[in-house]
């Protein structure tokens, strides 16, 4: 913590922890006891610590911070003094200032999507995950472990207890050594853009919902008036029958009995593939190359312009370089003002700039042109809450669940990252006061 401490003392004052598999609340809140004692100025920094756990009793337990003598076992004694008030029944209390600090939320590491920026777990500089995955079998364990190294920002640390360590030897983590422990850290510098691309498919296949409401004219690919299946759609051979229909009559026949040559990913596949395994950075560098005024490649072969900004704002955001994420957002914007999805993601980013007032103008855009926009209306009510409009927030999840209603239980929404309806009505409900 020192050296990530003084590396941001020059720059953008922001640190962001995860504590995932929290139980009852102790491990996140001696990391920000710690954090308030390491960090003076702590008002002129941005403090993420995030807390997850599957079990809602311990998330309950959790953010009351209320806790026996026994939990402060080894602990010296001015913790206590100076971190706890006593209570009525001889207990001992998290004073107001470090419960604060720290965000409870559920969250399960098999089924939930992350890292997400719906559910705050991106762009984390650690992640601690100690004597959790002890419990998941190896492949599961290989698939948190691959998802908790996208979750990181580069040169984030990754923490697991000392009977985990032998978990992580296949894993793209680089293993450190410190006094009485070894961490783990993410080092994008150890796998270049050449391993990444020599394990992409040559072609790359894409779910997309059907069925949009007719009436809906800005959003018309997003939301459908009723629950449908995801259709695959890939860019793989033709069937012979339909190369044949298209081919002139001299020349059908025998070839069309053969399938067509694939055709080669456009630099907007190879981004997207890049994207899913998480090399955020190498997304930036291919894409901003499209951008460039010497850029030479065949305009045909060009993607929309519209998603490929909107790839590059993830791909800046998921890094942590908020700045560019707000300008290639904003770029989205002015070239097509009726999308309420890049208000939304705009709406992101501002909240993690730590402009609450100015995220919820973009979320009010976003819900103006489209105002059954289940996910802003998810977001609304996480802002609005987090500001202290209890009414306002509840209202919005209300107005979220009501459209959940709309959806099946296993369906993915769009923009979600992964999330189903099913899992973020769970969500809502537990966090609706």
């Amino acid at each position: 913590l020192p050296e990530l401490i003084q590396s941001r003392q020059r720059g953008e004052r922001r640190l962001r922890i995860w504590s995932a598999g929290c139980c009852t609340g102790e491990e996140p809140y001696s990391i920000a006891i710690l954090l308030h004692k390491m960090i003076p100025t702590l008002s002129d920094w941005r403090i993420t610590i995030l807390a997850t756990d599957i079990n809602p009793r311990f998330l309950q337990k959790a953010t009351e911070g209320i806790y026996r003598n026994w939990s402060f076992r080894g602990t010296p004694e001015w913790v206590k003094e100076q971190y706890f008030k006593p209570t009525p029944d001889d207990h001992f209390e998290v004073v107001p200032h470090i419960k604060q600090m720290v965000t409870f939320s559920y969250l399960n590491l098999i089924e939930d999507a992350y890292p997400s920026i719906l559910n705050n777990t991106h762009t984390l500089d650690v992640i601690f995950c100690r004597n959790v995955l002890m419990y998941f079998a190896s492949e599961t364990i290989q698939t948190i472990i691959r998802r908790c190294h996208r979750s990181l920002v580069n040169g984030g640390w990754f923490i697991v207890s000392s009977s985990e360590t032998p978990l992580l030897m296949q894993s793209k983590f680089v293993s450190v050594s410190f006094p009485g422990a070894i961490l783990h850290q993410k080092d994008e510098s150890q796998f270049g853009l050449e391993e990444n691309l020599s394990t992409i498919s040559p072609f790359v296949e894409v779910n997309v919902l059907q069925t949009p409401p007719a009436s809906n004219t800005v959003t018309d690919n997003l939301y459908p008036s009723e629950p449908q299946a995801a259709i695959p759609l890939d860019f793989q051979s033709a069937p012979a029958e339909l190369a044949a229909e298209e081919l002139s009559p001299e020349m059908a026949g025998a070839e069309s009995t053969e399938q067509l040559a694939p055709q080669p990913v456009s630099p907007y596949e190879m981004a997207l593939a890049l994207y899913e395994q998480g090399n955020y950075a190498a997304v930036a560098e291919e894409l901003e190359e499209l951008f460039a005024p010497d850029h030479r490649l065949d305009p045909g072969s060009l993607p929309p312009e519209e998603k490929t900004m909107l790839l590059l704002t993830r791909a800046y955001a998921n890094q942590g370089q908020l700045v560019k994420a707000e300008a290639w957002c904003r770029k989205a914007i002015a070239v097509n003002k009726l999308n309420p999805i890049y208000r939304y993601l705009l709406a992101t980013i501002l909240q993690e700039q730590g402009e609450l007032d100015q995220a919820v103008k973009s979320l009010k855009h976003a819900l103006y042109l489209n105002r059954d926009f289940v996910l802003a209306h998810f977001a609304m009510g996480n802002l609005t809450r987090q500001q202290g409009r209890f009414a306002e927030s509840n209202k919005h999840f209300d107005n979220a669940l009501t459209l959940l209603q709309k959806w099946y239980p296993e369906m993915i929404l769009p923009e979600s990252e992964g999330l189903m309806a099913g899992r973020l009505k769970e969500l809502i409900t537990l966090l609706r006061t």
